[in-house]
């Protein structure tokens, strides 16, 4: 007779009539409620594994050789002979970590940044902080103006 789907087990269909409510099954309950526990577990998951990888990427950098600036691709050493007795343009631009050719505005940022970290008042060395001066007198003697 009538042909269709078989209702499913352990719940039957009944006609409604009017005015009466449609009961949800219990199951879609469990359904939902199991459904935010995995969301929510995922979302933990994820979380957890974000935290562990950056933790283990921040503890790599710590261990590399200490004469190695960067990391992967744009790794670089640091220079690794002495200063010369009359300072270079190559020198300088060397020192302030900067191209020959930089504007004076790059090499006056290049310049506060390193005397932020070097300057003899803040326990730096009074040597070093002289050889900062003197690359950026050097370069800011023949640099163009400009922002970039």
């Amino acid at each position: 007779q009538g042909g269709g789907a078989a209702p499913a087990r352990g719940f039957q269909m009944r006609s409604l009539k009017k005015g009466d409510k449609r009961e949800t099954p219990p199951m879609i309950y469990y359904v939902g409620a199991a459904a935010g526990l995995a969301i929510g577990l995922s979302a933990w998951g994820s979380y957890r594994l974000g935290r562990s990888v950056m933790r283990s990427a921040t503890s790599s950098r710590t261990q590399q050789p200490k004469d190695v600036v960067g990391t992967g691709l744009w790794a670089k050493r640091y220079y690794d002979g002495g200063f010369e007795d009359t300072m270079t343009r190559r020198e300088a631009a060397l020192i302030l970590g900067c191209r020959e050719s930089a504007t004076k505005d790059i090499i006056q940022k290049k310049y506060r940044t390193l005397m932020k970290n070097n300057h003899p008042d803040l326990g730096g060395s009074r040597y070093i902080g002289v050889k900062i001066n003197e690359a950026k007198e050097l370069l800011s003697k023949t640099a163009r103006d400009g922002d970039s």
